[in-house]
């Protein structure tokens, strides 16, 4: 695209101040139509991207302006065809670390209903003694039961983590295929999940909310508390 302006060939302009497509036109002169010389930088600037680009297309604006002051022809470029450089994100290898710990909700565990109980104590890893006492504690009301559901969200490698709450504490080894598993909890007090084996790489361990999971990375002796109902 050109813009024909009435200047004669080799004509001086009689007001330099007034601009042309909103650039302030110099007074044209011989000097005008030569070329403009890059500085050094310019060289270096070829190894940084889009910076040679655009240190090109300013020398082109500057001679093309310099070359119609002298034609009488002002050529407008078309930059919208200049080739752009495009840098695509690197593919990463490594594995998505496992969502915060913030995004936990008490929906990660539910209560036992009254028809599920019994049942739920007699699953639980816990000696004899210790599920008599904690028949009493819920009978007087002091102690609920929650379900869980943990599994292994990376590689089966015998991981494990310690279930604890109310005063109980019960070892569960992950697996792919989830595992639910019935804790006692005090109301307002959440559960706690340490890091207790690690079969390499990590406990990953995964807690389960519905059809989703919150995966985490533990290492052995790592707490992290998960809110009750």
């Amino acid at each position: 695209m050109c813009i024909q302006n009435s200047y004669q060939p080799g004509e001086l302009m009689e007001h330099p101040e007034e601009d042309v497509q909103g650039l302030a036109a110099p007074v044209a002169t011989p000097e005008a139509a030569e070329p403009a010389l890059l500085s050094p930088e310019a060289e270096a600037a070829r190894e940084i991207p889009n910076a040679g680009l655009t240190r090109s297309a300013l020398t082109l604006a500057v001679l093309a302006l310099g070359a119609g002051l002298m034609t009488g022809v002002i050529p407008i470029p078309d930059f919208d065809t200049a080739p752009t450089h495009i840098v695509s994100p690197a593919t990463s290898s490594i594995e998505a670390e496992p969502q915060p710990l913030a995004q936990m909700s008490a929906n990660l565990s539910r209560p036992v209903q009254t028809s599920e109980l019994e049942r739920a104590i007699a699953e639980m890893r816990l000696p004899e003694a210790e599920k008599e006492r904690l028949r009493g504690e819920i009978a007087a009301g002091d102690t609920r039961l929650a379900w869980i559901v943990l599994s292994d969200w990376l590689e089966e490698d015998a991981d494990g983590v310690l279930v604890s709450a109310a005063g109980y504490a019960q070892h569960v080894r992950l697996f792919h295929r989830p595992t639910t598993l019935a804790v006692p909890y005090k109301p307002g007090v959440p559960i706690t999940l340490t890091g207790d084996v690690d079969g390499g790489g990590g406990i990953t361990v995964g807690v389960h909310m519905g059809e989703g999971r919150v995966p985490l990375r533990l290492r052995p002796g790592q707490a992290v508390q998960v809110p009750t109902p």
